[in-house]
Formats: C-alpha cells, structure tokens, sequence
C-alpha cells in the first residue's frame, strides 16, 4: 500500500503511548469541552445506528464498539485503518467479537474535500460520501467471506 507522505504523517500521531491516553483526551476532555458534545451523547447515538454487521472506520480505540448495544447475539465487526496500532488496540479490546482488520487507506480514492469524514453530529454536520466508498469495501470483505 503506498500513501503519501502527508497521510503518513497524519496518522503516525497513533503511537502506542498516544493510544494509552487517547480515551481520556478525546473522549473525555476534547469531545465535551472542545466539541461540545460529551462521549455520552456520541455512544447513545451510536447505538440508535449499530448493527450487527459493522464496519468501522477509524477505530480510534474502539471505545464505542466496546460500550455500545449490539441488537443481536450474533455480531460480526471489520475494523478498518490506516494505523496498525489503532487496529491492534481496538481489535484486542473487543477480541470477544473476533472482529476482522482491514489495513486501508479509505481517503485514497476520496477527493480532498472530503477529508474529514466524519465530525460530530452535534455540529449538525455529516458523514460525506465516504458512506458509499465504504459500502463498496463491505462488499469486497463480503465476497472474501463466502
């Protein structure tokens, strides 16, 4: 896989030290008062979307695949990154679900100005187009599956 030295760049932050305080950073400090919209709000959110065929797609730590209510028993989860240490630490974290890593460069075949996927809905932003990219990658992993 190639990338650029720009991507490299952006996603080398994941470090394993970087990783050990990413969820009290992020998910307690900068979503409430950076943000605005605390963890809480995000993770009951996620849960009114989760199902039990998901692939997510900047897997940060995994803290919400962990918390969050799975409709069903029977889940299966891909977890897709850039970043292996950020794959390896969300993969173990919810290991209980044995969910599958992807090691991909999802902004690749994005144009630039979609490079922020995904900001909190609380800004009444959205999720772009990725959505349609990534529906393409579920069904390449699907015919992989069969």
């Amino acid at each position: 896989m190639e990338i650029s030295k720009e991507i490299e760049a952006g996603q080398a932050i994941y470090s394993k030290p970087v990783l050990s305080i990413y969820d009290l950073w992020v998910l307690g400090i900068s979503n409430k008062y950076i943000w605005k919209c605390p963890t809480s709000h995000l993770l009951k959110h996620f849960n009114q979307h989760i199902t039990s065929n998901h692939l997510d797609v900047g897997v940060g730590t995994g803290y919400f695949l962990d918390h969050c209510q799975f409709p069903t028993g029977k889940t299966r989860i891909g977890l897709l990154d850039l970043n292996q240490n950020s794959l390896d630490q969300a993969a173990k974290r919810i290991e209980r679900y044995q969910p599958t890593q992807y090691q991909y460069n999802v902004l690749d075949k994005l144009d630039r100005s979609y490079w922020i996927i995904w900001i909190t809905y609380c800004q009444k932003a959205a999720r772009y187009s990725a959505r349609r990219y990534c529906r393409k990658i579920l069904k390449k992993a699907a015919s992989q599956c069969a």
